[in-house]
């Protein structure tokens, strides 16, 4: 055997070894690079069950919904709260005390309990008819306005235009309602923050 030549072999297979080793290192920086980014993401992408039909595609992150999911909920929230008559109230405020901040949800049943009963000794119902939404999504709240029906006895009594603000907390990827209230125009573009309640 020459010695030159099993020289220049020994040479050839170091550089290749050389190669496979930076290659292999490489693949092992770019696997622990994906499993680090894995990591991450465990917990922060979820699925997130709706009790509305969704109209548009949305994201919500641990904290935060964007301007699309806000909509679809403040218009659901709305049909719960403003859709009312004495014999769908008291599933709808179930319903609703789901969704409230734990905190909110003592006045939120009381305001509704309330309602129940005026609704009871009147026969009456109300409906929404929502006709535009202005979404803050930074504040993460919606202003729904439209006009509300009001029907006695089957007989509808009045139809104001009203205004009502909804103000969301996202909380572990799952949205709560934080406020229901009537707002005049002026209060529409800086609602009262320690405000709570429905009407």
């Amino acid at each position: 055997m020459d010695a030159d030549q099993y020289k220049q072999d020994i040479k050839a297979l170091t550089k290749r070894t050389d190669r496979l080793t930076h290659a292999v290192l490489l693949q092992a920086i770019a696997l622990v690079c994906v499993a680090l980014w894995g990591a991450r993401m465990v917990g922060a992408v979820r699925t997130i069950l709706m009790p509305a039909a969704p109209q548009k595609t949305f994201w919500v992150t641990d904290d935060h919904a964007d301007q699309a999911y806000l909509e679809e909920m403040a218009g659901y929230f709305a049909w719960l709260i403003l859709d009312v008559s004495a014999e769908s109230i008291d599933w709808k405020k179930e319903t609703l005390l789901k969704y409230t901040l734990p905190e909110e949800a003592a006045a939120f049943r009381t305001r509704m309990d309330l309602e129940a009963d005026r609704l009871r000794k009147i026969n009456g119902s109300s409906t929404f008819a929502l006709r535009q939404l202005r979404t803050d999504e930074k504040a993460q709240t919606v202003t729904l306005v439209g006009t509300e029906h009001v029907r006695v006895n089957g007989v509808e009594t009045s139809a104001p235009q009203k205004s009502y603000s909804a103000a969301f907390v996202v909380i572990g990827g799952r949205i709560h309602l934080k406020r229901f209230e009537e707002v005049s125009d002026e209060k529409q573009a800086n609602p009262p923050p320690a405000a709570v309640g429905m009407r």
